[in-house]
């Protein structure tokens, strides 16, 4: 009997109305999933835990690794792909062997937080979303790692409790913003074709016509003014507006500037109308994991642990500029969600904890195959709108522990490894 109203754990939407049903041990998505789902839910039920190559058990595997940690100066707990459980056991072993945490995304990811830090900004969910916003302007992204939002948030034909909604959208970016990829009905006011290199400077143009301030120049890149002022007074006339973006879209130096030009367009909208702005992410436990470094070592990532203190350097402790400067050396990868989500390049030894496809080249040190959260084992995530944390289900349960509880065995064998 298949399993409905099921959370995909693919992406930040966390969308919880698929059907899974089970066959030949693997979960299928029935009904209501995405292409993305549709090829993640069947993770292998079985996995091979392996030590330098070599087959063993899991328990073995994890007092190798924590022989490696054991011995390491400086850890790297990276990835991060898991759920709540494995998240907050992930932040008490970095505490126990003063060990850097770096999620996946946190490149991308850091393309937001210093915006808020420095000025904050005005924020909404994916239910006021859907609900409310009459006007959605989409800054250099179509959600294209939310394959669902189109349908679930800004569809024209979805229905609101508050009334008819007739929803307008709004393009800036990319060429892949095109009217082909809305659904047939869609009232799109304005596309504005641009390279998102230029969105920084095309916010900054649409603050000062905002502000009444008159401008020599009559283009901006190829795009005439007047379609900028255009775009304007459809968003001055917004009962409830959002502004959309993908801080991993905005893959460019100083995207950040970009971030802060849109957060301050929104404020400043605020004074004669209403508007929000939505970042878009959360993808491979990415929300939980900035939410629960937070709970317990009370800075969100990067951080890195000295003499079992949370340190936060995020321009510093970052995967990448660790390994690559020979600082980790010991890397922890944890990957439970997607197979393509591989560990960076390493010379020091390298433990990974992913689901039993991973796709592995070269071999690690050690290898553990952990249960799918959401799939093989129930665990909760946090959306990406971080409102709201879902719980869970396990449609095809699978004989594979969960990344907590391979954690904590590490965590138990630091001990006999520190004798050793």
């Amino acid at each position: 009997m298949p399993a409905s109203s099921v959370t995909c754990p693919f992406c930040g939407l966390l969308c919880d109305d698929l059907v899974v049903g089970l066959r030949d041990g693997r979960a299928r998505v029935e009904a209501a999933g995405c292409a993305r789902a549709v090829a993640l839910f069947p993770a292998p039920p079985q996995g091979q835990a392996r030590v330098d190559g070599s087959p063993a058990t899991w328990p073995q595997a994890a007092r190798a690794a924590a022989t490696l940690l054991a011995q390491a100066r400086q850890p790297l707990i990276a990835g991060l792909g898991c759920d709540i459980a494995g998240q907050r056991a992930a932040v008490m072993l970095a505490e126990r062997v003063d060990a850097a945490l770096d999620p996946m995304d946190s490149t991308a990811q850091q393309r937001n937080p210093f915006p808020f830090q420095d000025s904050g900004w005005m924020s909404t969910t994916l239910s006021e979303l859907r609900n409310r916003a009459d006007v959605v302007v989409l800054a250099g992204t179509l959600g294209a790692y939310q394959p669902r939002l189109v349908e679930r948030c800004l569809a024209p034909t979805l229905s609101s409790p508050f009334g008819e909604l007739h929803r307008r959208i709004i393009a800036i970016g990319s060429a892949l913003l095109r009217p082909a990829a809305w659904p047939a009905g869609a009232d799109l006011a304005n596309i504005i074709d641009l390279p998102n290199l230029h969105l920084a400077e095309a916010f900054g143009l649409l603050r000062a016509r905002l502000a009444g301030q008159r401008l020599d120049a009559t283009a901006l890149h190829g795009v005439a003014l007047e379609r900028f002022d255009a775009l304007l007074e459809t968003m001055h006339s917004a009962r409830y507006g959002v502004l959309i973006w993908s801080a991993a879209e905005l893959d460019f130096p100083h995207a950040d500037l970009a971030v802060r030009a849109m957060a301050e367009l929104v404020r400043e909208l605020n004074t004669r109308t209403r508007w929000s702005v939505l970042p878009l992410g959360g993808g491979d436990g990415g929300t939980s994991a900035a939410q629960v470094c937070t709970w317990l070592a009370g800075y969100p990532p990067r951080l890195r642990f000295v003499n079992g203190m949370a340190q936060s350097d995020p321009l510093q402790r970052g995967a990448d500029t660790l390994l690559a400067a020979g600082e980790a050396d010991a890397l922890l990868w944890i990957s439970a969600f997607d197979p393509a989500r591989t560990p960076p390049p390493a010379r020091c030894p390298r433990i990974v904890l992913g689901r039993a496809d991973l796709r592995l080249d070269p071999a690690p040190d050690v290898f553990i195959p952990v249960a799918v959260p959401g799939v093989q084992a129930p665990g909760m995530l946090s959306r990406m709108d971080q409102v709201v944390t879902l719980p869970l289900m396990a449609p095809a349960p699978a004989d594979l522990p969960t990344v907590a509880e391979v954690l904590a065995r590490i965590t138990q064998e630091l001990g006999h490894a520190a004798a050793a």
